[in-house]
C-alpha cells in the first residue's frame, strides 16, 4: 500500500487490486466518455484499483463534432490546435501502435471496452 506525502487516509492509494485499462474507441464525438465508464472508473479508484483510459476521438478525424457545434453556437470558440495540436491523416494508422504503447507502460490486469454506438466505426 502506497500513500501520498501528506500521509491523510484519504490520500492512500492501494495498488495492490490491480490496474484496468478503458478503452473507448470511436471515430468523433464531443470530447467526453460515457458516464458509465466514468462511473466504473470512480468505483474502481475508490475501492483501490488504477484506471486509466485509451480514447481514440481525436485521432481519427478532426473534432468534427466540436467544430460543428462551435460553429452553430452550441458551444464556447476553442484553440483546437493549442490543446490538441494540428490533425494529420497519417494518424488513425498509428492507433494500434499507440493502444499497446499504452498497455505496455500502464500494464493492466483488465481491459475494458465501451462503445456508443453512434461513434463506433
Amino acid at each position: 500500500m502506497e500513500t501520498s506525502s501528506s500521509g491523510k487516509l484519504g490520500d492512500t492509494m492501494r495498488k495492490d487490486k490491480g490496474r484496468v485499462l478503458f478503452l473507448y474507441p470511436v471515430t468523433e464525438g464531443d470530447g467526453g466518455i460515457p458516464n458509465g465508464m466514468a462511473l466504473l472508473s470512480g468505483t474502481l479508484k475508490n475501492s483501490g484499483f488504477e484506471t486509466a483510459c485509451f480514447d481514440t476521438t481525436f485521432l481519427y478525424s478532426p473534432p468534427k463534432t466540436h467544430l460543428y457545434r462551435q460553429k452553430h453556437g452550441g458551444i464556447m470558440a476553442a484553440d483546437h490546435q493549442r490543446f490538441w495540436g494540428e490533425w494529420d491523416p497519417s494518424i488513425p494508422g498509428t492507433i494500434p501502435r499507440l493502444f499497446l504503447d499504452k498497455i505496455k507502460k500502464f500494464e493492466p490486469d483488465l481491459i475494458a471496452v465501451s462503445i456508443v454506438d453512434v461513434y463506433y466505426n
